[in-house]
């Protein structure tokens, strides 16, 4: 697992796997989560992480 935050646009990326990236799924306005084509989470992308953490 890897976590980076970029500053510049308030958000931050959970990376999970390095497997082959397929779809991204809207869990609300600020979180999105990457998944392979098995449906396996591959990470989770946050914005605006002052409001959301």
């Amino acid at each position: 697992m890897k976590i980076s935050y970029d500053p510049t646009t308030d958000s931050a990326y959970i990376k999970l796997s390095d497997k082959k990236y397929k779809l991204t799924k809207k869990i609300s306005n600020d979180i999105l989560i990457d998944y392979d084509s098995k449906n396996n989470p591959l990470g989770i992308e946050i914005l605006s992480v002052k409001n959301n953490i």
